[in-house]
């Protein structure tokens, strides 16, 4: 996984011009990876607020989040859940990792409600 300075770097470079090929010269980053930031993010301060962000990966709603996880507790495949999501394997990898199970993605959910509401 790349550090916020990879992904803020490849952005400042984006909004400077250059393409996608120049950028992955320029940093050593992989050309997919480029792109995918660029599709991600958009621009410098949209990564900024994203950075903030900790509640779901990637900005993905909570229905979306627990579908992607009860296809994968059913058995699909990333590539299923893909076709199905029409999320990317970046996306759906994510969503995997980070909460693993529908009950985890509630406990977690739950949790950061309860801090955000000062209980």
């Amino acid at each position: 996984m790349r550090t916020y300075d990879d992904y803020r770097r490849i952005l400042e470079l984006w909004e400077q011009g250059h393409n996608k090929l120049q950028i992955s010269q320029l940093t050593g980053i992989l050309r997919a990876t480029v792109r995918d930031c660029i599709a991600r993010f958009g621009s410098v301060n949209h990564r900024i607020e994203s950075h903030n962000a900790t509640d779901l990966p990637l900005n993905i709603s909570f229905d979306q989040t627990r579908k992607v996880l009860t296809l994968w507790e059913q058995g699909r495949s990333k590539t299923d859940i893909m076709a199905i999501t029409g999320f990317s394997k970046y996306m759906v990898t994510r969503c995997i990792e980070q909460y693993r199970t529908v009950a985890q993605l509630r406990r977690r959910t739950v949790r950061s409600d309860r801090f955000s509401n000062g209980t």
